[in-house]
Formats: structure tokens, C-alpha cells, sequence
């Protein structure tokens, strides 16, 4: 870009200053003309359009002369690269009116492209882009010059848009000018509200206008008379006419420098009016207004640059080292700054110089003097490395007299470097700048192989210096400790126990192997290293245990070995066995060395082993348990069958409304009871599976506190509530007569002597959340809460509450598994049990049962039905005389002729004799000699369909289907009633089938 004197400019500029409001006003004045002379106004609107067209020229003029420029650039000093865009944005940024600035290379292709404020995300988008095909561009190559492209919707932000085009060698820059700002400039100098300025291209379409409503609707004016003629003639056009329906006066004139036209209108109604007068006035102050701000003009830009050109003057002596003795004065405050600037920038300029010199003299000093070795080398142009200077200490080193070296090439001189990086990366510091360090620069001389650390760096430009030393003898150390630290750390990191070193006393860690962070869970570098021990123990006493042990083993026997538990990171403990070993020997002080050993699985399968051998002497317990426990429930069954059938008779002989008939009716709802015990007792010892019915709970519970009532101490209140809305309850009767029986116990014992109050109560209720708290699936529930008002439980007692085998109670006071055959229950009922106490405030307990589907609930069994009587002949088998006397008399009050038998081999002989004489055969299951289903098998073997009755306290699920294969009628648990003998015989007589469950 051409220079310019900074007289002329300031001249322009000052005149620019005053020119441009003096130009606005006149614009303002041209559309008021006087209403009486119609040619006057007409020249004015013409003046006025010519003025608008000038600005508009202008404003295309700037942009014109910005791409000139642009392409001036290119043409002189082909910039590329980060200049080029640096360039453009600049240009773009303060252009003001240019959208994008494009430049091209021969083939069309955008080589790079600036993007004004928001719109410089798409400039990605651009690159590369092919405008080949572009009008404009085709145009700019056809011409050779400028060119001016038609108006266009641009890809850029949106908006009518126009683009300049200038060739610049083997560029071409295409400008985009905004067409909005046109506009905006148009709405500045509008003067009237009403008042149309209107920018067309060639074909009328409207481009810009000073409110912008015109130029978005894409408005074409072409049809307007004024603008047609205009249009068709090329010059200036003037008259009336109809815009939108508003007649107005107008004149069109065309854009000096390119194909557009602008036309200023205004309405009729408001340009004649008489303000002829006025504008004289103001003409007259303009003119003198303006020739005034000449002179005023030229006289300070002369005066203003003259100072200049003294500062200049200066500034140029200072550059060629020159003393300035005289700096001229100004009145002028920057003036005078600007001149102590440049005293002050002179002055530390020779500072600098004798800083430097001084330096580089210190620097010499010391480089004399360096015990590293240091070699100066000159790049020459073609890239030679030639030694230039060297210190004694490297001639020491090498073993060299770098005189005898001096202008050689380094890789003449050095010949042994050739073979690394080291004379490629010097060249790049000599030429680059910057640094390079290695201490791996090996070195051949002499066959010998040696290694130096090197620093380089540039002295001045086409220069580095080169600092080293000879570390073979420290590489050889260094590389003996590594291979020993190497062996060391794959012995610690193979070895399957941890091993540490830490402080004593104290006992922080101050090393590590990888397996003690395994085990400990800690990082290794972040978090292990530095902790301290007292961390990895559950406990301060075990902490001080485990130190006291340590310090005695190593005081008496030089090591030591402690068997202790360490807390892992998550807090769960490790068995772990600890042999530690003083650094110096019988002197802990100075460190420890320990190692860690895992033993918790060793601990866990000891524990295991001892825990299988007590299950092994428990299952043999059990087991001799079970068989006496069998024996003696099917003892006692024969007894409850006495006792049962008797007090079923008496009952039958007692008055109905009677007190003996209560007592008896009392006495065969115990055997009931009894009988459900021995088969509980029956089902332990063969560990026979539950047997479930669809129960209301209320009802087996109603009936156990009934019975409680008359056991519990008369100081103890009993308080119910039992409902359960009619649902039903999965499960065996006598184990939920069991489950309450046994709260009810513990919580009348945890009364004592002083009694209290217990509360039953069940309730169904839905659980939703509380059932995950439970770890139940949500849905309906029974809630059975048994509370009492005893001497409560504290946190221990809750916790161990549901243990086997654990009691409050005084020895032979109870066997502490009341509470944990409750437990068993309720899981297995798939419930869940919690516990609610307090010491001195009582205990309560709430059991959680599900909810049986959709069902009817299985009536209790009783057996106050008046028995059926009957007819035939019924053979009676029962190796027990008091039980076969029984039936005897149960069947034979009922009508039935009874032949007994006291074994099933007789009964045998008897049958087969007369099979034809027997009705019905009722017998016992487990006799001597020959059991039930070995009479009834040799009775099956007979031509013979008699009904057989099988009587029993247990049957074992193994005989279910022998029992189905001979076709027994029907099995009757002992002890039975008469009614339940009589129903069985009847049905088997009948034929029928008895209900399941029988």
C-alpha cells in the first residue's frame, strides 16, 4: 500500500470532519423546496438523489478500494499461510461493509477466506470451495479488471449481498459487501419520516432503502413509470409518482461507478412547503462555515506534522546509534512523553550494549574455567557443522587438542557421533533455536565405547553451544543398580506374602511390594506408602499386643513371629501371620523388615474341619435322638388312643349340658393337641416333609390361647384381637398352635412372678416397601404381634434372641430353642420374625405370614359329631390288648359285629379260612411279626374285594404307593375317635372315598 504524507492526511481527514454533517444538512434542505416552484423542487430531489448516489458510491468505493488493496498485497508480496488469514481477518474485522473476503487461486478454488463476527464458524465450510463456474469470476477473467457482480442471496449469515471481484496475478480477491449495512446507512440519512430512498439494481429490484422493509420483501419497482423510464435511458429521471398508492415526488439517478440507481422520493403533500427562505439562510452559513473549517484545516495538519517529523528525525539518529543532543519542546502532552520515550529508550539501548558486553565477557570467563566440556560450532549454508571454539575441559575429555580441530567439520572431528542423533539435532538448534539435552549420546574413540550427557543450545543465530561431560562411569554404576533393584523387585514381586519395611518405633511404612497393597487394598505409591501401621489392626489393645510381641521376639531371638488380624481397606479383617526382622541386627530402631503371610483360608478350613466334626458328633446326637424319639412318640400314641377313645365314650354316657361333659370335651381337645405332637415327633425322627392346609389363623389361635388361659399364672392378663378378614394361611395347624405357644411362654416367663399383661393381636395388612426392608416380596400379609409387659432385652440379648440352644434362663430352666423352633416356622412358612425390646420396658414380637391364595379355609378337625352307627362283620387287628379292647367296643356299641385279633398272622388264618364272613377289615400298621400291609397283601392275594381300613400313628411316605397298589379304602391316623372310626368303616362299607386330608 502506498505511503501518504501525514500532512495530507490529516488535511483530509479534518475536512472529511467538517464536510460530512455540512453534507447531511444540505441533503436535509434539498427535500424541503418551496411548494410554488415545481422545477426548483425537482432539481433539489435531483440533487439530493445524486448526493444519496455519491454516498452510495462511496460506500462501494471503500470496499472497492479495500479489495484493491487486498489484491495489491498478493500480487507484491504473495503472502501465504497464518500471514495471509491474519491478513484477511484484519481486513474483514475493520472493513466494516465486507462480509467475506475470498481469494482464489488460478483454477477457482478458495485458497482462503475471512468471515466477519458471527458468521467465522462456516469458514471451514468454505476452504476449498470451487467458484469456477461463477459468473463473477469468469467475468474477472474475461475483463481482467474490477468487477461488479448482481445482487444475491448470500450463503453467508442470509441477506442481499454483492460481490467485487479484483485479479491479483495468479489470485483473484472477491469481496461480499453487505447490503444491510446499506441500508442502515440509508436510514441515517433519511431526514423525514415519510421520506423514500430507495438503492435499484439494473433490473428495479430494490437492494437497499432506509427502513429495510422493501429490501426483504424482494420489492421490484420496474413497473413504476419514473423508475422505467430511468431504467430504459440510463441517466437521471425526475417527476411525479404513485408508490404504494401515495403519490410522491421523486428523481432516479444512476451510481457513477456501477449499474445501480437510487431514487429519493417524497411525499407530494410534504415537499412544498414555504421554507425557500430558510434555505437560503442556510446555504449562506454553510459556505462560510465550511471555508472557514478549510483554513482552520490546513493550518493545524501543517502544525501537527512538522512536530512529527522532529520526533521522526530523532528516532532515526537513535537507530544509528547517534546521541541526540537537543530534543525539541511542545505544549503538547504526548508530544512530551513520546520525547522522554525515546531519551529513555535511547539510554537503555547503551545499557543493554554494555550489559551484553560485560556478559559476554563473564561468559567466556567461565566457560575457561567449567569443568564440562564445551564446543562452539558455525553452521554454514550448506549445512555444514564446523568446530569454531572449545574449552580446556574439553579437550580433557576427549582427549583432544581442539586447535588442531578448529574449522574442521564435526563429523571429521568427531567421527566417533556420527553414527547417533547428536549432529542432526545440533544443526536444528543452530538454525531453530530451542534446546536439546541427552545423556545417552554414545561415543566411539579409540575402540572405546563411552557415554556423555550433553546440553545444546543456540548462542547466536547459525550457532550452538555444546555442553557435556563423560558419565560412562556412572551409566556403569547405575546400570549395576538397576539389574540388583531389577532381581530384588522380581524376588518381592514373585513372593506370595507381603512384604513391607517400616519405622520402629513408630511403625509407619515407609517401602512396599505389590502384594502387600493387594492385601491391604490400599494403592500402592498414593495411599500405603507413609501410613501408618496402627491402621491395618481392628484394635489399639491387638496394636499394642502384636508391637509388644515384635520388640521381645527381636530383643531375645534376633526375629520375630506374631500370628495377628489385619483390617483390610474395606474394613473387612484378615488372618495373617507376621515374621519381622530389624534392618540392623538386635536394634529395632533403625527399622523393621516384615513379612506378611495370608492365613485366614488356612484358619477358615480349620474352623470348617472343626465345625463338620461337631455337625458329625450333632447328626449322630440327632439321629439317636430320632430313634428314641420314634419309639417313644409311638408309645405314647397308643396311650393318647386309650385315653382319647375312653374319654370319647364317657362323653358319649355324660349328660350333654353338663360339666363332665365339658371336662371330657376338654380332656379329648388335649389328645388332639398330643396327637398333633407325636406326629411332629413322628415327622423329626424320619424327617418327614410338612403337610400344609389352607387354615384361618385366627381360629388355631383363638383355640391355643383358649388353652392358655387355664396355664398361664393368674397375674398375667391376656389380652386378644384377632382378626384376619377371612384369608387363609398355608401351613400345618399344631406348628402355628407351636409358634404362639412358645411366644406366649417366653413372654409369661420374661413377666416372672410379677405378671403383667400380654397382648395378642393379628391383623392383615399390605406391604409395599416394608416387605423389601423384610426381604419379603410385596403383597398381603397376617401381622401376629404378641407383646408383654416384662423386664425387656438390651442389644445383646435381641441380637443372639433367635440362636439355638441360647437362654436367659437358670439351668434346667428351659433349652433355649423355644424361640428358635419359632424362627424355623416362620421361615419356612416364608415369613419373617423381628423382635422390639428395651430393658426394663418390655418385648415384642411380630411375625409376618404370607397370605394364602384364594381358598377355603380346612375346618378344624373335631370330633364332637355324634358317630353313625352301621351293620356287618368287621375283622379287628392290634397288637395292643387296651387298643383292641377299644375298638372292640367303639364298633361293637355301633352296631358291628367285632372278631378281634391280638397279631396279623391270626387275623391271616381267620381270613383265609372264611373270607366270605368278613364285611370290612380294620387293622393296625405296625405290628410284630406281620405288619398291616403284609396282612392286607396276603388278604389282595385272595379272590376277595373286602375293604380294608389301615390304622397308624405315621406313615412312612415310602408306603404310599404299596398303599395305592392293594387298594386300601382308607388310612386313619392314630389316636381317632369313634366318630372318625364310625365315618371310615361306613364309607369303606359304601365304597366312597375318604375327603383329602383324612
Amino acid at each position: 500500500m502506498a505511503a501518504r504524507p501525514l500532512r495530507l492526511i490529516l488535511t483530509l481527514q479534518t475536512v472529511l470532519v467538517a464536510l460530512l454533517p455540512f453534507v447531511v444538512a444540505a441533503g436535509l434542505g434539498a427535500l424541503w423546496l418551496p411548494p410554488q416552484v415545481k422545477s426548483e423542487i425537482e432539481a433539489r430531489q435531483g440533487q439530493l438523489a445524486r448526493a444519496v448516489a455519491s454516498q452510495v458510491d462511496t460506500y462501494l468505493s471503500a470496499s472497492l478500494a479495500s479489495v484493491r488493496d487486498l489484491a495489491a498485497v498478493l500480487y507484491f508480496e504473495e503472502q501465504e499461510g497464518g500471514h495471509l488469514q491474519q491478513i484477511l481477518d484484519t481486513q474483514v474485522r475493520e472493513g466494516g461493509a465486507l462480509r467475506a473476503i475470498y481469494v482464489t487461486g488460478a483454477e477457482g478454488r478458495v485458497r482462503a477466506v475471512a468471515l466477519g463476527g458471527q458468521d467465522h464458524a462456516q469458514q471451514k465450510d468454505l476452504l476449498g470451495m470451487d467458484m469456477s463456474r461463477n459468473s463473477l469470476f469468469r467475468q474477472i477473467k474475461e475483463h481482467g479488471g474490477p468487477v461488479w457482480s448482481d445482487t444475491f442471496l448470500s450463503v453467508v449469515g442470509g441477506g442481499l449481498s454483492v460481490a467485487l471481484g479484483v485479479p491479483s496475478g495468479r489470485h483473484t480477491v472477491i469481496g461480499e459487501l453487505r447490503l444491510d449495512n446499506l441500508s442502515r446507512h440509508l436510514q441515517h440519512m433519511a431526514t423525514v419520516p415519510r421520506q423514500l430512498l430507495l438503492v435499484l439494481d439494473r433490473r428495479g429490484q430494490v437492494i437497499a432503502d432506509q427502513e429495510g422493509r422493501h429490501t426483504a420483501q424482494q420489492l421490484n419497482v420496474s413497473d413504476v413509470p419514473l423508475v422505467r423510464q430511468g431504467l430504459a435511458g440510463g441517466g437521471p429521471a425526475v417527476g411525479g409518482l404513485d408508490f404504494n398508492g401515495v403519490a410522491m415526488i421523486g428523481s432516479l439517478v444512476k451510481a457513477p461507478s456501477m449499474d445501480w440507481y437510487v431514487l429519493v422520493a417524497l411525499p407530494a403533500k410534504e415537499a412544498y412547503q414555504p421554507l425557500l427562505a430558510i434555505l437560503g439562510i442556510f446555504a449562506t452559513a454553510l459556505a462560510l462555515t465550511l471555508l472557514a473549517g478549510l483554513a482552520a484545516a490546513v493550518w493545524l495538519s501543517r502544525r501537527l506534522a512538522g512536530r512529527f517529523e522532529t520526533v521522526a528525525e530523532g528516532a532515526r539518529r537513535i537507530a544509528l546509534g547517534q546521541e541526540v543532543e537537543h530534543w525539541p519542546g511542545s505544549s503538547i502532552r504526548e508530544f512530551q512523553a513520546l520525547a522522554g520515550d525515546l531519551q529513555h529508550m535511547a539510554q537503555s539501548v547503551r545499557q543493554r550494549e554494555e550489559s551484553l558486553r560485560l556478559s559476554e565477557a563473564k561468559f567466556r570467563r567461565l566457560a575457561q574455567s567449567s569443568p564440562l566440556g564445551l564446543h562452539l560450532y558455525q553452521l554454514l549454508p550448506g549445512g555444514r557443522l564446523i568446530l569454531s571454539e572449545a574449552n580446556p575441559a574439553a579437550d580433557a575429555i576427549t582427549g583432544l587438542d581442539h586447535r588442531q580441530l578448529l574449522g574442521r567439520g564435526i563429523e571429521e572431528a568427531f567421527p566417533g557421533l556420527t553414527a547417533g542423533p547428536a549432529p542432526a539435532r545440533f544443526r536444528e538448534v543452530a538454525s531453530q533455536g530451542g534446546l536439546w539435552q541427552d545423556d545417552q549420546v554414545a561415543y566411539l574413540h579409540g575402540g572405546v565405547h563411552r557415554v556423555f550427557e550433553v546440553r545444546a543450545f543456540q548462542g547466536e543465530p547459525d550457532q550452538v553451544a555444546v555442553l557435556f561431560n563423560d558419565i560412562t562411569q556412572r551409566k556403569e554404576a547405575e546400570e549395576a543398580i538397576r539389574q540388583s533393584e531389577a532381581t530384588l523387585r522380581g524376588i518381592y514381586r514373585a513372593s506370595p506374602a507381603g512384604i513391607g519395611m517400616i519405622s520402629f518405633p513408630g511403625r509407619r511404612l515407609l517401602w512396599a511390594n505389590e502384594r502387600l497393597a493387594e492385601m491391604s487394598g490400599y494403592g500402592l505409591t498414593n495411599e500405603l506408602i507413609g501410613l501408618a501401621s496402627r491402621q491395618g489392626y481392628p484394635s489399639q489393645e491387638e496394636y499394642e499386643r502384636v508391637g509388644r510381641l515384635i520388640d521381645e521376639g527381636i530383643r531375645g531371638q534376633g526375629v520375630a513371629s506374631v500370628e495377628t488380624q489385619m483390617v483390610h481397606k474395606d474394613g473387612s479383617l484378615m488372618d495373617v501371620l507376621v515374621k519381622c526382622a530389624p534392618l540392623e541386627p538386635g536394634d529395632p530402631s533403625a527399622g523393621l523388615v516384615f513379612m506378611l503371610l495370608d492365613i485366614t483360608e488356612a484358619k477358615r478350613l480349620a474352623r470348617e474341619k472343626a465345625e463338620l466334626e461337631a455337625r458329625l458328633r450333632q447328626a449322630q446326637k440327632m439321629e439317636a435322638v430320632g430313634t428314641l424319639a420314634g419309639g417313644v412318640a409311638h408309645d405314647f400314641n397308643n396311650i393318647l388312643a386309650i385315653i382319647m377313645g375312653n374319654a370319647d365314650m364317657a362323653r358319649d354316657e355324660a349328660p350333654a349340658q353338663g360339666p363332665q361333659a365339658e371336662m371330657l370335651g376338654r380332656i379329648l381337645s388335649a389328645c388332639q393337641r398330643g396327637k398333633g405332637l407325636v406326629k411332629q415327633i413322628l415327622a423329626f425322627s424320619r424327617q418327614r416333609g410338612r403337610q400344609p392346609l389352607a387354615v384361618d389363623p385366627a381360629v388355631i389361635w383363638k383355640e391355643t390361647l383358649k388353652l392358655l388361659k387355664s396355664t398361664l399364672p393368674a397375674n398375667i392378663k391376656i389380652e386378644q384381637r384377632l382378626v384376619s378378614g377371612g384369608s387363609c394361611l398355608l401351613a400345618d395347624p399344631t406348628e402355628l398352635h407351636q409358634m404362639l405357644m412358645n411366644l406366649c411362654a417366653n413372654a409369661a416367663h420374661a413377666m416372672g412372678q410379677d405378671g403383667g399383661t400380654l397382648r395378642v393381636e393379628l391383623t392383615e395388612v399390605g406391604l409395599e416397601e416394608d416387605a423389601r426392608t423384610l426381604d419379603l416380596t410385596p403383597g398381603r400379609y397376617f401381622s401376629l404381634s404378641v407383646s408383654d409387659t416384662g423386664r425387656g432385652m438390651d442389644q445383646a440379648t435381641r441380637e443372639r434372641v433367635f440362636e439355638p440352644y441360647f437362654t436367659t434362663k437358670a439351668p434346667g430352666e428351659g433349652s433355649g430353642l423355644g424361640l428358635a423352633v419359632v424362627h424355623g416356622l416362620v421361615q419356612a412358612l416364608g415369613g419373617a420374625i423381628t423382635v422390639h425390646s428395651q430393658p426394663g420396658r418390655g418385648a415384642t414380637f411380630q411375625i409376618i405370614l404370607p397370605v394364602a391364595p384364594q381358598a377355603a379355609a380346612a375346618a378344624p378337625t373335631t370330633d364332637s359329631q355324634p358317630a353313625s352307627r352301621g351293620s356287618g362283620r368287621v375283622l379287628l387287628v392290634d397288637d395292643e390288648p387296651e387298643v383292641l379292647a377299644l375298638g372292640r367296643h367303639m364298633l361293637g356299641r355301633l352296631g358291628y359285629v367285632v372278631i378281634p385279633h391280638a397279631n396279623g398272622a391270626l387275623a391271616w388264618r381267620a381270613f383265609q379260612a372264611d373270607p366270605g364272613t368278613f364285611d370290612a377289615v380294620v387293622t393296625d400298621q405296625a405290628m410284630p411279626e406281620m405288619t398291616g400291609l403284609t396282612l392286607a397283601r396276603h388278604i389282595r392275594s385272595l379272590p376277595s374285594q373286602v375293604p380294608i381300613i389301615l390304622c397308624t400313628g405315621f406313615m412312612e411316605p415310602s408306603l404310599d404307593q404299596e398303599i395305592q397298589e392293594l387298594g386300601i379304602a382308607e388310612v386313619i391316623n392314630k389316636p381317632y375317635s369313634k366318630a372318625r372310626l364310625a365315618t371310615a368303616v361306613q364309607r369303606a362299607l359304601a365304597g366312597g372315598l375318604p375327603p383329602p386330608g383324612a
